[in-house]
Parts: structure tokens; C-alpha cells; sequence
């Protein structure tokens, strides 16, 4: 547990008992929602001789741990490993309209939606797979990633892109 207490943090500056208390949140919900898998995490704990919160904590590292914080503030960063052939139409957008959200991106020309933030404190990246889109009748995800940076909160971004839908979501 010891290497997880200084990954936490390190990466989300979060004590070990901070990190336990937000388990303690988590146990509740997993208990509830997938009570299959709370067994086997209590199994994971008693046979490992740990408390079952340490075990819970390990299990949404991804959640708190994604954003590194710097001043207080959690800083996005993605690598460019996209096409080389596509590096000379890279720009780096600001765009501010009326009572909008302020966003910053990394896009290519033509393409509305991509990596960056917002003045909300919204942030997307994207790991482009190799796909066809699966239902035309939704968004694209150039544009599902826009409406996120239009966004207020990731809560609102959820909320809109649930309603509209996006292909593969």
C-alpha cells in the first residue's frame, strides 16, 4: 500500500487517510450497485491482511489519480502520437463567444472539436481508435467533444451528451 499512499500523493496531493475517506464513499456504492464484486474485494482484503478500504482505494486510482495538481489546479496533458502527415494542420485554438464558456484546444484545421479545456475547468482528451462510427443518427466525436468544452460542468457535459448521444457512446 505504501507505493499507492505516494502515488496518490504525488499525483493528486491526497494523504493516505484522505484517499481512505473517499474509499469509504466508494465501499457504499460498490456494495450497492455490484455486490458480486464488493465480495470479492472483501476477499481480495482478508486474504491479503489489509483493510477492505485499501483495497476499495486501489480500485479508483484512474478517478482521482488522472489529474496531476499544480498550484492548487489540475493540470491536462496528452501526447500528440497522431498521423505525422497531419502535424502541418495542427493549430492551437481560443475560442471566446457571449456567454459561453472560454476554450482552449488542440485541433486541425477544420475539425471543431478536440484536445483542451475551458474556463469551467472542463478538460477532454482523445485516443483515437480505429472505427467506423456506429449510429449516424448521434454525434460524431469531434463534435460530442466540443459540446463537452462548451460545457459548464462535467456534470452538464454528461447530461448533454446522454441527451443528443454520440456515435460509439
Amino acid at each position: 500500500m505504501k507505493i499507492y499512499d505516494a502515488m496518490f500523493q504525488s499525483t493528486s496531493s491526497l494523504s493516505w487517510p484522505e484517499v481512505l475517506e473517499i474509499a469509504r464513499e466508494f465501499q457504499v456504492t460498490i456494495q450497492k450497485l455490484t455486490p458480486d464484486i464488493y465480495d470479492e474485494i472483501v476477499g481480495i482484503a482478508e486474504g491479503a491482511n489489509v483493510d477492505i478500504l485499501d483495497i476499495v482505494a486501489l480500485n479508483f486510482l484512474g478517478w482521482k489519480m488522472q489529474g496531476k495538481r499544480v498550484e492548487g489546479k489540475i493540470v491536462l496533458a496528452q501526447n500528440w502520437d497522431w498521423t505525422e502527415r497531419v502535424k502541418k494542420n495542427l493549430a492551437l485554438v481560443e475560442i471566446e463567444r457571449v456567454k459561453k464558456e472560454k476554450i482552449w484546444m488542440v485541433t486541425e484545421a477544420g475539425i471543431v472539436g478536440k484536445i483542451g479545456f475551458n474556463s469551467a475547468g472542463v478538460g477532454v482528451c482523445l485516443n483515437a481508435i480505429r472505427a467506423r462510427p456506429t449510429d449516424t443518427s448521434k454525434l460524431p466525436i469531434h463534435v460530442a467533444l466540443r459540446i463537452c468544452l462548451e460545457s459548464s460542468s462535467i456534470e452538464d457535459a454528461i447530461a448533454t451528451l446522454e441527451k443528443l448521444g454520440g456515435c460509439g457512446l
